[in-house]
């Protein structure tokens, strides 16, 4: 992999796991998620401020909206127009990406605020499955022997993986690019080559499955339009300019366009009439499980592997 590219995926890492720390202090019962989003992404910006100069015609941006998802709800949540107060006994997973000219790091971590011993242990579980991959990857691993590693560390604390959960490739701008990373043996022989590679443990003490719940407040830009109401394309053309080809939040488009949140919906219930974007539904362990969550971006490489989110690597 090109030297230069593996500096702006080391720089996006280090921006990434910086950022997630920063946001893990912040959740405590109280506060409210939509004021952890946004003190991330004053950090985030700060941080970009210190490397816009970095490389030449450097891109800095989120490569998804923090998702911030509570107990049983395992992912694809972040605040719009409500906000939630953390409370004593929350299972709290933080999940967040950086992007440098599209070399996009992937992060995840959970928190949990109380004392129970038994809910530690299922923060417990992904952690010490993430730490086992660590160990095990390489270039040449089959997809189901990764798949095996996690189950099994986590099945160590009496626990349950999310069986339809788990990782995934990355390309330049593109967070999903095509392998799935299981978190179980299902005797995937798809061998792991050289590239980017988000791997994600879930954990729970439900049934292991998880369930769309409902459309949540991320994003993503379909199809590009055709035949569409000209002032439509015009907002299309400015969101494909402002997000490319990465996920966004309907936050983002209050923020960023400097919009109300009823032009904000609005314009995503007419991009959604014409089929322009995608609206992530949110996910839920399906017996109201509580779920945690563990994630680190590896660059595997013919000799090696680099962990980017883990800082100074």
């Amino acid at each position: 992999m090109d030297e230069v590219i593996i500096k702006k995926l080391k720089l996006s890492g280090k921006i990434a796991s910086k950022a997630l720390e920063f946001g893990k202090k912040l959740i405590k019962p109280g506060n409210s998620d939509l004021m952890v989003v946004n003190k991330i992404e004053e950090f985030i910006n700060k941080e970009f401020e210190k490397v816009k100069d970095k490389f030449e015609n450097t891109d800095l941006r989120k490569a998804f909206p923090v998702n911030i998802s509570v107990n049983e709800v395992a992912a694809h949540y972040t605040p719009f127009d409500k906000e939630y107060f953390f409370k004593e006994e929350d299972i709290v997973k933080l999940d967040l990406g950086i992007s440098i000219n599209g070399w996009i790091a992937d992060t995840a971590l959970t928190v949990y605020l109380g004392k129970d011993k038994e809910k530690e242990k299922i923060l417990e579980a992904s952690k010490k499955a993430l730490e086992n991959v660590k160990k095990t990857i390489k270039k040449g691993i089959k997809n189901n022997e990764l798949g095996e590693v996690i189950e099994k560390s986590i099945k160590d604390f009496n626990l349950n993986p999310i069986y339809n959960l788990g990782g995934h490739s990355i390309e330049q701008y593109n967070l999903h690019s095509g392998v799935f990373i299981p978190n179980y043996n299902n005797n995937d022989n798809v061998v792991l080559k050289e590239g980017i590679y988000a791997i994600e443990p879930f954990a729970t003490n439900g049934i292991g499955y998880i369930k769309d719940y409902s459309f949540s407040n991320i994003l993503i830009l379909n199809n590009k339009p055709t035949r569409i109401p000209p002032l439509l394309k015009k907002r299309y053309n400015q969101l494909l300019e402002a997000f490319k080809t990465l996920p966004f939040s309907m936050l983002d488009l209050k923020n960023n366009l400097n919009l109300t949140e009823k032009q904000v919906k609005l314009i995503v219930n007419q991009l959604e009439r014409f089929n322009l974007i995608y609206k992530y539904p949110i996910l839920v362990e399906r017996s109201k499980g509580l779920v945690s969550q563990h994630e680190h971006t590896f660059v595997i490489m013919d000799d090696k592997v680099i962990v980017t989110t883990l800082e100074g690597e």
